[in-house]
């Protein structure tokens, strides 16, 4: 997606469009005398971040019994 550049003045008078085109997922770069002075991004969405996360694991992670005991005995420490 695109980043848009505003100043800082169309940005004060535009807010709720500003808004709006971030709720649609659009960063947008704000200047102040032609000068970049930030950016305004949204916020990520979560469940997303995660199943990405989660294909990117898929690949090397490797599924097991967690649940029988295991044939090492061990002690825990009190």
């Amino acid at each position: 997606m695109k980043n848009e550049t505003i100043s800082v003045s169309v940005l004060r008078s535009n807010l709720k469009k500003v808004l709006d085109q971030l709720k649609k997922g659009k960063s947008i770069t704000i200047t102040s005398r032609g000068k970049t002075i930030g950016i305004i991004s949204p916020v990520p969405d979560k469940k997303v971040q995660s199943r990405k996360y989660m294909d990117r694991i898929k690949k090397t992670a490797k599924i097991g019994d967690i649940v029988s005991p295991l044939s090492v005995k061990w002690e825990a420490e009190a």
